[in-house]
């Protein structure tokens, strides 16, 4: 399970929902589940197969299936990806 900070609307997501090419650093943003209930603040870490590793803004990381996340998350991490 996430450790989910879901004190953030979805309407005050963080910049950058568009695809990104490689940051020069590490990008705090929050992620989004597909149905909008869990959100947690974290940086990209890394893609394997079909599952993400971000690290928390509260410490930690946690892998999360990609097809978990939204649209536009998901569509952040093929930018990065590619």
């Amino acid at each position: 399970m996430w450790d989910i900070t879901a004190d953030r609307p979805a309407a005050s997501r963080d910049a950058g929902t568009q695809p990104a090419k490689a940051a020069a650093k590490p990008v705090q943003r929050t992620w989004i589940s597909a149905d909008g209930r869990f959100m947690v603040a974290a940086e990209f870490v890394a893609a394997a197969g079909d599952k993400i590793k971000l690290k928390k803004q509260a410490g930690g990381q946690v892998e999360i299936p990609l097809a978990k996340l939204g649209k536009a998350d998901q569509e952040y991490v093929e930018g990065l990806t590619k």
